[in-house]
């Protein structure tokens, strides 16, 4: 098991590292359905669901029994905001492998500009070429789906039920 230190203050660590590495503090958080990658450019399907920081406090709060570590990290800028997204192992070998121990927080020395989407039907068309593209997607398997983390936080809650 791994102590972490209260949510609040892992914010306040990140955004400490995103000021050494001169990067704006405003963060908002993303999950899978809400980037897509496309000829090497980021874009962000806007607006950002409310939910979303709800779901990454969840997350990072839920079960500290089993608690394997938490990463914290950034994706990409989006205006004068970054953005962030969380991932947590499963077991104590997915945190081996990726180095995971307590709380990692991770900033990317060039973070890449993203493209604000607002229209649905441009946001369809992204991630359908998305899936046609054979380039390896950046950040896959890292940023968890609204889905997984609500599975994982009504699986955790109907096991301590």
């Amino acid at each position: 098991m791994t102590s972490l230190p209260p949510f609040d203050g892992a914010i306040q660590q990140l955004k400490a590292l995103l000021a050494e590495h001169a990067a704006s503090a405003g963060i908002v958080w993303i999950f899978r359905e809400d980037l897509a990658c496309w000829r090497r450019r980021f874009y962000v399907k806007t607006p950002l669901p409310e939910e979303n920081p709800v779901l990454v406090r969840s997350l990072y709060e839920s079960d500290p029994a089993r608690n394997f570590g938490v990463q914290l990290s950034t994706a990409c800028r989006m205006g004068e905001r970054v953005c962030c997204y969380i991932w947590r192992p499963a077991t104590p070998e997915e945190a081996e492998l990726s180095w995971v121990s307590g709380l990692k927080l991770s900033v990317p020395s060039d973070l890449q500009a993203a493209r604000k989407v607002k229209r649905e039907f441009i946001w369809t068309a992204l991630l359908g070429l998305q899936k046609l593209s054979r380039l390896p997607q950046p950040f896959s398997g890292l940023i968890m789906s609204r889905q997984d983390v609500t599975f994982h936080l009504g699986t955790k809650r109907a096991a301590g039920a």
